[in-house]
């Protein structure tokens, strides 16, 4: 454990607060903040975003979130992506700031509803129609 400036997490100074480096796959910089017996995570606040990517041999849509869409594309690209790699190349055609990862992964998980693909689907629409005004 390693000492933690309290500030930073708005937590009153207690010589029982400790920070340890949480280890993830990708290391985002989550944090554990222990009082006493009781931990508590605290998540970085990076932006994240929803995104769609086309595939441009086959009339195929990718719906993920990331929060760089452009490293993540070139992933895609790059044959990383199981279900993508079959059909490159990709180009990103939306993307969608959607705030912290768990905002992400809601607004991801709609978009692959019903509801939420004819909305990314009527958003390219428009976009489309005003590129040839």
């Amino acid at each position: 454990m390693v000492e933690h400036d309290l500030a930073k997490v708005g937590v009153a100074s207690s010589s029982l607060v400790s920070r340890s480096k949480k280890s993830t796959s990708k290391d985002r910089g989550a944090f554990f903040v222990s009082f006493g017996f009781v931990i508590f995570e605290i998540m970085d606040s990076e932006n994240y975003f929803v995104y769609v990517i086309s595939s441009e041999v086959t009339n195929k849509f990718y719906v993920g979130m990331s929060a760089d869409p452009y490293d993540r594309l070139k992933q895609h690209n790059s044959g990383h992506s199981q279900y993508t790699k079959g059909f490159r190349p990709w180009k990103l055609v939306y993307s969608e700031l959607a705030g912290n990862r768990e905002e992400a992964r809601k607004l991801e998980k709609y978009f692959k509803t019903g509801a939420g693909r004819k909305r990314w689907k009527k958003i390219l629409e428009d976009q489309n129609l005003n590129r040839h005004i």
